[in-house]
């Protein structure tokens, strides 16, 4: 069954945006205002999120799958696949699966590692438990969101979405994008990719712009001012900038060299 796909505009040029983690379609509202004429900006519930059902299979296939065969309904080819998060992994490895009518990747704030903070979470015995001890539980999330602080966002719940998710789809969600993590999985990737992340952003998010550049050296890097690790929210102009003018951009969100 394909993910749930809302779509914005009517244009030809197609851009499809991948949620990361405990997220859902809306994750990027706050860029349809930007969205040009001439565009078409889908934006895709997850499987086991928002309005897609979980899917049976909650291995990485059972993910990829259904978003493979959303870019094919979707048309519009070449696509842009846009990625938040780990759904910046996911459009890495539908590019790298399938390049043909990929025209472009923009992840945003993507890992090229898993950081120590959430791999403890795939431990094979005790990584369940640590999850549901922190996402699935009130004390949890209140933790989490005391030790991100101001620095990394500026959404004083950055744990609220997990109020309303699945939380075993959640966990074999991060599973999967632990299994992408390793970043060098995507050397050789010929499709051009533009990584955006916020100024102050989580430092393994920032370490990660290094690691990119030597896996795809054909990576153009954006700094967005004053974002943290949710730019869709805190620099919408910036971000869609980067998404829908990349050429432009350069100089109004800070290009990284």
């Amino acid at each position: 069954m394909p993910v749930y796909v809302k779509r914005h505009g009517s244009g030809a040029r197609a851009f499809l945006a991948l949620h990361g983690w405990a997220g859902n379609h809306r994750t990027f509202d706050d860029l349809l205002p930007f969205v040009p004429e001439g565009a078409s900006f889908y934006s895709a519930d997850l499987p086991g999120y928002g309005q897609t059902p979980a899917p049976v299979d909650r291995s990485v296939e059972g993910i990829l799958n259904p978003i493979l065969e959303a870019i094919d309904q979707v048309g519009g080819h070449p696509i842009t696949l846009v990625g938040y998060c780990g759904g910046a992994l996911l459009a890495l490895e539908c590019a790298r699966r399938k390049p043909e009518g990929i025209a472009r990747i923009v992840a945003i704030d993507p890992f090229a590692y898993l950081p120590w903070y959430l791999k403890v979470f795939t431990h094979p015995t005790w990584g369940r438990h640590a999850y549901m001890g922190t996402f699935a539980n009130p004390v949890g999330r209140w933790l989490v969101n005391s030790a991100v602080g101001q620095r990394r966002t500026t959404n004083p719940d950055p744990t609220g979405a997990f109020k309303r998710v699945n939380h075993d789809v959640a966990y074999e969600h991060l599973l999967g994008v632990a299994e992408l993590s390793p970043g060098d999985r995507f050397a050789g990737l010929r499709v051009p990719v533009d990584i955006t992340y916020g100024e102050h952003t989580f430092g393994a998010v920032r370490a990660s712009a290094d690691i990119w550049r030597r896996i795809l050296p054909q990576m153009r890097a954006f700094e967005l001012r004053g974002a943290g690790h949710e730019p869709a929210r805190e620099a919408p102009r910036q971000l869609a900038d980067v998404i829908f003018n990349p050429d432009e951009a350069e100089g109004l969100a800070g290009l990284s060299g």
